[in-house]
């Protein structure tokens, strides 16, 4: 029942479970015209919550009559079917979302393209009537009935967090300002949001849609750190190191191995939860990561390699440097081995913010700009920046995707 989530979620998870159904049921008696009853069944919830929770009886009665007052506050509207199409509009993407989630948690619905599609529409929504900026998310629900909308909109959160790991879990509270409710997430609570919606939130030509987004990404921006001391030499010969790279708060320590042909980055867990959290921190540090599952076992991995690495961002690249600098010196790989492996972090290296550094060159009399690189993310990310500068595929720049290990391009 949608209205027992939303009491549960205004209630901060005080009420739950079958107390939260009841009182979602009596609340229903209650616009029904069966005050009497209703409120007898109440109190009686009332009651025995203080003696789960052994707080003071009247302390618990003021605050469940307090969620009833504000369901109340628009349910007899809603059960007179009074709201014009103009006022239901307002009700219809939380409602959807609802039911999305509710499926995802009853396995019926794909967990991971539930939260990518939360994430989309509630961010759509912050677009427009809300705002984010460093310590805080903000969503503004106003206008007729905006109590039963802000409502919903709590209840979508608190079924979100029930399909979120730990470590991405959040909490919200609505503040009442006359007419207007908002909905807010502050301080560590508002951080881990800003990671969730900046995987989520609608994008194209790798920026997003609405410009209320840009600034928070600059605050939750990953760090990497080297352990310096973790550079060593494996029994079987290999050299490793571990790299943590954290956000916000939030922090996943990789293996690094320098491989015959190539430098490896992994992270493994049979907590599948915290592998796709390592995904997502890579993905941040401008690596194009996803999650594999180990054929015929029970644990998850995400990995990385040279190519791809190699388009991270500047701090990523050169601690994997520093790995193979210090691994070249002491003789532990082939020096020529780590040259080419240097040459291709150093490609990386950003001109402007966000663009990686092209080659050019003359090729029999004719200047040619190309970027190279095995990631296909890669190679249509380039591809997509050249279109947004007005230049036309085909005419004035070429696409070639790569196929097996090879490299492709995308050349002017």
């Amino acid at each position: 029942m949608m209205l027992s989530r939303a009491v549960e979620a205004l209630s901060g998870g005080r009420i739950a479970g079958n107390h939260a159904e009841r009182l979602a049921r009596a609340i229903i008696r209650y616009t029904e015209r069966h005050k009497k009853e209703a409120g007898e069944d109440i109190d009686k919830l009332a009651e025995e919550l203080a003696r789960i929770l052994r707080e003071d009886v009247e302390k618990v009665r003021g605050e469940v009559w307090g969620v009833v007052d504000f369901v109340l506050s628009d349910m007899y509207c809603l059960a007179r079917d009074c709201a014009d199409d103009r006022i239901v509009r307002k009700f219809v993407a939380p409602v959807l979302e609802l039911i999305m989630l509710e499926k995802a948690l009853n396995n019926e619905f794909d967990g991971e393209e539930a939260l990518l599609r939360f994430g989309e529409m509630y961010a759509t929504a912050l677009a427009g009537d809300g705002h984010v900026e460093s310590g805080e998310v903000e969503l503004v629900v106003g206008g007729e009935l905006g109590g039963g909308a802000a409502l919903l909109r709590l209840a979508t959160l608190y079924l979100l967090n029930q399909l979120l790991s730990d470590e991405l879990k959040f909490s919200a509270r609505v503040y009442v300002e006359r007419s207007k409710y908002r909905i807010t997430a502050r301080g560590e609570d508002a951080g881990r949001f800003m990671r969730f919606l900046a995987v989520s939130a609608p994008s194209a030509g790798g920026g997003y849609l609405s410009d209320k987004f840009n600034e928070f990404v600059k605050e939750t921006r990953v760090e990497v750190h080297l352990d310096k001391n973790s550079i060593r030499r494996t029994e079987k010969g290999r050299v490793a190191a571990d790299l943590i790279i954290s956000e916000a708060g939030v922090a996943v320590k990789y293996n690094v191995y320098l491989r015959r042909d190539d430098i490896l980055l992994q992270f493994r867990s049979a907590d599948r939860s915290r592998v796709e959290l390592a995904a997502l921190l890579l993905r941040h540090a401008g690596v194009s990561a996803g999650v594999g599952k180990v054929d015929g076992g029970d644990s998850w991995y995400v990995v990385a390699t040279t190519d791809k690495l190699a388009a991270g961002r500047e701090e990523l690249r050169k601690a994997l440097a520093e790995i193979v600098k210090t691994a070249r010196d002491n003789g532990w790989v082939d020096a020529g081995k780590a040259e080419q492996w240097l040459e291709k972090l150093e490609e990386g290296l950003t001109l402007m913010e966000g663009w990686p550094k092209y080659k050019v060159r003359l090729v029999k009399g004719t200047l040619e700009i190309r970027f190279g690189s095995t990631d296909p993310d890669s190679i249509e990310r380039e591809a997509q920046r050249l279109r947004e500068m007005g230049l036309v595929e085909g005419v004035h720049f070429t696409v070639k995707m790569p196929e097996g290990s090879g490299k492709g391009y995308a050349y002017i």
